[in-house]
């Protein structure tokens, strides 16, 4: 498989981040291990609508969900079209593979009360680690930003005057997304404690660093955020992507227009955004249920 060059292609053709390519390599590498394994081939040029299937079913006897079977379909969809492309192939054999049923994920979010309790309470302290641990979760709530994106936001990305980050989504795109007050002001002194704690503190640099002053790994940033989750809910979804919910369905809770969460979270197209409206519709069904006098009748 030439799965380098397809690696090649997507990081400096197709701009996708370090994250997206890695993704991408798993999946091809696991297919590729299935290929030698079960098949005993190593082309891809002799894949077939056949061994499509059974790797399907392999799949799901794993136990795979839907969602990552789908994910890893359409890496290989993704990676034969780029075959096509180079002559290597002269049909898509993903074409006719039926996939199974995509069940629609709910996004997990916490309560408003929740994040209230979280940024009201004594849980951060005032020294650098802790009111930089504060400043990443009021960033990943206030701004709907990414895990990726928070990892690349330097001081030069905030604009204090204007009250606005810029911030380098997927693919490289670039979006402005204004801020509240209070996070400038939350900026504005942290900074001021990063000047005066950190050595060799660089004006141009990223804006959130582990306890050493370095930027910091994924892993890192997930295990902190799910630690100050842990204190004010009980739910098992407790990821930096609980908070970009979190910002999209309070924001349409209040709601606010859908094109413009879209342009917030920098989603591509706006079915991606569409799932936060579930959750206004279930808030009006029980406003309905409990407000309107028919529903209010004994039965």
């Amino acid at each position: 498989m030439q799965l380098a060059a397809f690696l090649q292609f997507l990081r400096y053709e197709k701009r996708y981040s370090e994250h997206s390519c890695r993704a991408y390599a798993t999946d091809l590498r696991q297919f590729n291990a299935f290929l030698k394994e079960r098949y005993e081939l190593e082309e891809a040029k002799a894949v077939n609508l056949g061994i499509l299937r059974s790797w399907l079913v392999e799949l799901m006897q794993q136990g795979r969900a839907s969602s990552t079977i789908h994910r890893k379909a359409s890496s290989l969809q993704r990676y034969f079209k780029f075959l096509m492309q180079e002559g290597q192939l002269k049909e898509n054999p993903m074409q006719a593979l039926q996939l199974p049923k995509k069940k629609a994920a709910l996004p997990h979010f916490l309560a408003e009360q929740q994040l209230a309790k979280l940024f009201s309470g004594p849980y951060f302290e005032a020294d650098f680690p802790g009111q930089r641990d504060r400043l990443m979760l009021q960033l990943f709530y206030h701004t709907g930003m990414r895990r990726a994106e928070l990892l690349g936001l330097r001081w030069t990305d905030w604009d204090q005057g204007l009250e606005q980050l810029r911030i380098l989504g997927k693919g490289q795109k670039m979006r402005i997304i204004p801020i509240l007050p209070q996070l400038n002001t939350a900026l504005t002194n942290f900074k001021t404690l990063a000047q005066e704690e950190l050595p060799n503190f660089d004006p141009k640099g990223l804006i959130i660093l582990n306890d050493q002053g370095q930027a910091p790994y994924p892993k890192w940033v997930y295990n902190k955020v799910r630690q100050y989750l842990g204190l004010v809910t009980t739910q098992e979804e407790r990821s930096p992507h609980s908070l970009r919910h979190s910002f999209a369905t309070h924001l349409s809770n209040q709601g606010a227009d859908l094109q413009a969460i879209k342009l917030l979270l920098g989603h591509s197209s706006l079915a991606a955004t569409q799932v936060y409206t579930h959750n206004s519709l279930e808030q009006l069904k029980k406003v309905y249920a409990q407000s309107h006098p028919k529903a209010k009748k004994k039965k």
